[in-house]
């Protein structure tokens, strides 16, 4: 299958001519809260098309709050498969993360909510409670 990288909504149209079944990687990534309404045109557009659209990703941000298009998106969902990481702390099934920057855990409610993975990046998966105790942060908003 062939995948191709899309970095905002109109590189999604560019590349979307003779498919059958669209799967966006990190879909919580493609866009800010201002273009959430974008996105969601871009999926209408697909379901007239008939073109099946398979999203992938996080609920929560760095944070431990959920990502705006993810709510938006949730309950237009024909099905909603709820997989989890591996805890990189303890090893117990991850529902949250962390975000390191230098490799300092971010944690800065004023820092960009959409930072790419990059060498000054990562992004590392947590259990709850591992998420609790290293942030400081409670685990449930």
């Amino acid at each position: 299958i062939k995948a191709i990288k899309v970095f905002d909504i109109s590189d999604l149209y560019n590349n979307v001519n003779d498919c059958e079944i669209i799967l966006l990687d990190e879909f919580t990534f493609m866009c800010t809260s201002q273009y959430i309404d974008e996105f969601m045109n871009f999926l209408d557009v697909m379901d007239e098309r008939n073109i099946d659209v398979i999203l992938a990703g996080l609920q929560l941000d760095y944070m431990g709050k959920s990502f705006d298009l993810t709510e938006r998106v949730l309950p237009y969902c024909d099905e909603i498969v709820t997989t989890s990481a591996i805890c990189e702390h303890c090893g117990k099934p991850a529902s949250r993360q962390i975000r390191k920057i230098n490799g300092v855990i971010d944690t800065m409610e004023n820092t960009p909510t959409l930072i790419m993975e990059n060498e000054n990046v990562v992004y590392i998966p947590l259990c709850r409670s591992c998420f609790r105790k290293l942030t400081g942060l409670t685990a449930i908003k």
